[in-house]
């Protein structure tokens, strides 16, 4: 039942996605679906989170979620043309190769999921504390006591309350809900990364692509610790690919899917209001009229969500405030950590290596990169804000968050494989679908 659960969650995401950016088939679309899945996946984990946290009752709200979006995919999601043209031929030892890459997530998460099946110590003692105290009959008031202050109850509960709803569908605390999402979490920002450029860009880019956010060991190194952080970066991802594939594809109920993504943010971490907010002013910036109303209607349900938990749940605890040298001094010390340099620094030096001999295209998007500087800013103001540590934990929360979309940003404006090609372009493989 346990499976069963996070598989429903799974599939509700995957039609409102679909709903929302149909595909030229009801067959698997190769283009798109990689991302409708990974983004679907985020999607629905975050909105059937919202209905655990008011209700107990999980089966009745996530049967009603699902019907819902199958509703939805009903009257929305019938097949028609996209907007994309058909991509090039990836070379066949590109593709194996990158895709055998992708293969190794799966041993490597549960090689270092078996041995922490609770979760690294943020886990235990809060996001699955929480949800294993209110499993038991504990309350949110409960919770402030403030005895039990290392449970940080001014944290919202998107991951606590999905681990949650396992544990009702599964009828016992079992470690398989809370690893099983984690996992989730982690193959959603790869799909979403990987599925946003093979639909802007094509096969071969996006298997670089997947290359580039595989080499960083900050997915699958940290994945299987069940923090909030791989989800929030799966959602910052979800939310910014969403952007730019409104733009490159001109697909505007894409902005949709922002305002979904983003309006969750906050119900993910405190700092989600520094990300959400620059994504949704970009969003109603470029969106024009139709555009910023498909995001703001997206952004409701997370954003009303969290604003209702900070202003009625969430108990009045002070941030430590981090002044600028504390905060400069920890960025430092931690990027001169040897476990900072195989998730950042290497993978900053091969792109910088790529980058010199590959080069950008033309007519790039000023709005994708602007987008991108004000998630960094946004990410220091939070820490700026409130952080509990700056020293042990101020670079890797932004470096974490904002690399997904600076990988996009960088795959979406390089000059792909083909257009490289000295003596001519290889001819697609079909006709454009447009």
């Amino acid at each position: 039942m346990i499976v069963l659960a996070v598989l429903l969650s799974i599939l509700t995401g995957f039609l409102l996605v679909r709903a929302i950016w149909p595909a030229p088939s009801f067959a698997w679309d190769n283009r798109g679906d990689w991302f409708r899945l990974g983004a679907g996946a985020m999607l629905g984990i975050g909105l059937a989170s919202i209905p655990a946290f008011f209700t107990a009752q999980a089966q009745p709200a996530d049967l009603a979620l699902f019907a819902a979006a199958a509703v939805l995919f009903a009257l929305f999601g019938r097949p028609r043309t996209l907007t994309i043209d058909d991509e090039y031929p990836a070379p066949k030892i590109l593709t194996w190769t990158l895709l055998a890459l992708l293969v190794v997530f799966a041993p490597a998460y549960v090689t270092m999921a078996q041995p922490n099946p609770y979760g690294e110590l943020d886990t235990w003692r809060i996001w699955n504390f929480r949800a294993r105290f209110l499993y038991r009959g504990g309350t949110l008031a409960e919770l402030a006591n403030p005895a039990l202050q290392y449970t940080h109850p001014e944290l919202p509960y998107l991951v606590t309350s999905s681990v949650l709803r396992t544990w009702r569908w599964g009828g016992e605390e079992s470690p398989l809900g809370a690893m099983l999402l984690a996992g989730t979490y982690g193959f959603s920002l790869i799909a979403i990364l990987y599925g946003a450029i093979r639909a802007m860009r094509g096969q071969a880019q996006s298997l670089l692509m997947l290359a580039a956010i595989l080499a960083s060991t900050a997915v699958t190194g940290n994945a299987a610790t069940q923090f909030a952080d791989i989800p929030f970066a799966a959602l910052v991802a979800a939310a910014f690919a969403s952007l730019l594939m409104a733009w490159n594809l001109s697909e505007p109920r894409l902005y949709l899917l922002t305002g979904l993504a983003a309006g969750l943010l906050p119900w993910t971490k405190n700092e989600g209001w520094f990300y959400a907010v620059p994504l949704l002013a970009v969003a109603l910036w470029k969106g024009k009229l139709s555009g910023a109303l498909f995001t703001v209607l997206g952004a409701i349900p997370g954003a009303a969500t969290a604003a209702y938990f900070l202003l009625n749940v969430a108990p009045a605890i002070p941030g430590t405030a981090a002044t600028f040298p504390a905060l400069s001094g920890a960025i430092v010390s931690r990027l001169l950590t040897l476990n900072l340099f195989g998730w950042v620094i290497t993978p900053v030096v091969i792109l910088a290596i790529y980058t010199y001999f590959v080069g950008f295209r033309r007519n790039r998007q000023l709005a994708s990169g602007i987008t991108a500087a004000l998630l960094l800013i946004g990410g220091i103001a939070s820490i700026l804000y409130r952080d509990d540590n700056p020293g042990d934990s101020a670079a890797f929360r932004i470096l974490l968050h904002v690399w997904p979309a600076i990988l996009l940003v960088l795959f979406v404006e390089y000059k792909t494989p083909e257009e490289c090609v000295l003596g001519g372009i290889p001819k697609p493989t079909g006709k454009s679908r447009k």
